[in-house]
């Protein structure tokens, strides 16, 4: 391969909820034996930062493209298996100064199915919801959650409703994230550490509500930091310099339906598609189905 060249996204893409991020679109050869993994990179906190991991791994033999997210602390990174792997991968991001965590990874044959085959897509993925693809394993993870939760576990005749639900708080959180990432807003972890405290303050049962309804104490922290990212992009760039409640209320409205409108939706998986069928909801058709 000649001169390496890294692509670098920076808080464009609507990449950001839990553990899925979206895909690479690239018009390299296909069959060319790239991998990819996704990792969590901590300290991000502008576009320096990002300059700087890039720089780093164009020094990674075998590293072909790098997408990283300010906003939602999430990479995704294209590489060469048979030279690099994703740890070494990590390792370098981390030794750079910005602690990385794999959270996935994808072997040439699933980076090729994902790229070209929508049957071989839904494998991995449940839906597109904008450019964000969701992964089967996370959407799995939190219709489980919600099921203990609500002591509903031993009830499988609940289960198709809590897809519902499920789908749409996320569908519309993933959207919100999206907005917030395509505006480069940035929320500081001593912030979200400072709004934690607040809130242990203020709820007396503060420890057994996070076992209760979190997978652990990091993602409690992811949740809260993307709670309050989205505020912030609502209040600084869509409610700005409204003051009267209803004209408040009436902007949001306004801006929230463009961005649905705006933002394609398939659902890969069959099961999904049957439950938002069900209620008149997005997945219909062969194709996956689209709604907006």
């Amino acid at each position: 391969m000649g001169k390496k060249q890294l692509l670098i996204v920076f808080s464009v893409v609507a990449i950001g909820l839990v553990t899925g991020i979206g895909l690479f679109v690239t018009d390299r050869d296909a069959n060319a034996s790239f991998a990819m993994s996704e990792m969590t990179v901590k300290k991000l906190t502008c576009g320096s930062c990002v300059s700087n991991i890039t720089t780093a791994l164009a020094a990674v033999a075998g590293v072909e493209s790098v997408e990283v997210s300010v906003t939602t602390g999430r990479s995704q990174v294209l590489f060469n298996p048979a030279i690099v792997d994703a740890q070494q991968i990590a390792k370098v991001v981390s030794d750079a100064g910005y602690p990385a965590t794999v959270t996935r990874q994808f072997s040439n044959e699933q980076y090729l199915a994902m790229q070209n085959e929508e049957a071989k897509l839904a494998e991995i993925y449940v839906a597109k919801i904008g450019q964000r693809l969701l992964a089967r394993d996370e959407f799995d993870q939190l219709v489980t959650q919600r099921l203990i939760a609500g002591g509903l576990q031993n009830r499988p005749e609940m289960k198709q409703q809590i897809v519902k639900q499920t789908w749409q708080s996320l569908k519309q959180r993933i959207l919100l994230i999206g907005a917030a990432e395509t505006n480069r807003v940035v929320v500081q972890d001593g912030e979200v550490e400072l709004k934690i405290k607040q809130m242990q303050q203020q709820m007396p049962n503060f420890d057994n509500y996070v076992k209760a309804k979190y997978v652990s104490s990091d993602d409690f922290f992811r949740q809260i930091k993307e709670d309050m990212i989205i505020n912030k992009n609502i209040q600084e760039n869509v409610l700005a310099g409204i003051s009267n409640p209803n004209q408040r209320q009436t902007r949001f409205n306004q801006w929230f339906q463009d961005l649905i409108g705006n933002s394609p939706v398939i659902i890969y998986d069959a099961a999904l598609k049957q439950a938002t069928r069900s209620t008149g909801g997005c997945g219909s058709g062969s194709g996956g189905g689209c709604c907006g």
